[in-house]
């Protein structure tokens, strides 16, 4: 009976273990990959919005100094165009709150040799019952 019992323990540990461990282990693969990716794309961003920046500024100045010319006005400052909350994107990174939850998680679960223990004494107990009524 022990070795069947030990074989459904020793499984049960295995599928709970392991796929707790795969869990994390998914979990921390997207986490990462998707806190690359949001960095990468924010660069994206940062650079497309600098380069519309140029190209607005220099036809905005082009057509400013034709106009000028025409008016007798040479010197006309175009203002700088500025987007501060683009700079935030770099900031965007999810949390591995979901990470270290499961870790903890699988820190707390109990090993081989603890399940066999309590599962040792759980079939024990009524045959412990047992003895002390037979003694009485």
């Amino acid at each position: 009976m022990n070795n069947w019992l030990d074989t459904y323990i020793c499984l049960f540990t295995l599928a709970v273990d392991g796929s707790l461990e795969a869990v994390l282990s998914a979990a921390e693969d997207a986490t990462s990959f998707l806190n690359s990716t949001l960095s990468r794309i924010s660069t994206d961003i940062l650079n497309d919005v600098s380069s519309a920046e140029s190209t607005i500024e220099a036809a905005v100045e082009k057509a400013l100094n034709g106009v000028g010319s025409i008016l007798g006005v040479n010197n006309i400052n175009i203002p700088q165009i500025s987007i501060p909350s683009i700079a935030e994107l770099s900031n965007i990174s999810i949390p591995d709150t979901v990470g270290s939850a499961l870790q903890t998680l699988n820190q707390s679960l109990p090993t081989f040799d603890e399940v066999k223990n309590a599962t040792d004494e759980a079939i024990s107990f009524p045959f412990e019952l047992l003895k002390v009524c037979f003694t009485c």
